[in-house]
């Protein structure tokens, strides 16, 4: 059987304009994929995520979460800055997390946490946690 060629993660939204705001806008993804009843950014060249909206799509605040990492502690630092700036809700400033992460969480417009961190150590990604 075949692998799969790619995984794509949708969050359900009432408002595809405010959504893109926040995602196109604030953190600047790129438009990879449009259509009447969803955008889907390009986070990096491996990776995707879109909002979808539409009959029987209806947001469920806290139901997912959207982890994007960053290089630095000193971005995550920025993002928090740029985020909060343009009017997003977050639960406060960066701060040491587990497992040696710096990060914080803001809110999107529907609810939905989406985490801006960095790992200490660039392996943390490739390891298994007991």
């Amino acid at each position: 059987m075949a692998a799969f060629a790619h995984a794509l993660t949708f969050f359900c939204t009432r408002d595809l304009a405010l959504s893109e705001r926040f995602y196109g806008g604030t953190l600047g993804l790129a438009v990879a994929m449009r259509t009447p009843t969803a955008i889907l950014w390009r986070v990096n060249p491996g990776a995707l995520f879109g909002v979808t909206a539409g009959p029987g799509r209806e947001p469920k605040a806290g139901a997912a979460l959207l982890d994007l990492t960053v290089g630095s502690a000193l971005e995550v630092h920025d993002w928090h800055r740029r985020i909060e700036a343009d009017g997003w809700k977050t639960d406060g400033p960066p701060r040491p997390m587990a497992e040696g992460m710096t990060g914080f969480f803001a809110t999107d417009p529907n609810g939905y946490l989406v985490e801006i961190l960095h790992f200490d150590d660039p392996a943390a990604l490739s390891r298994t946690v007991a």
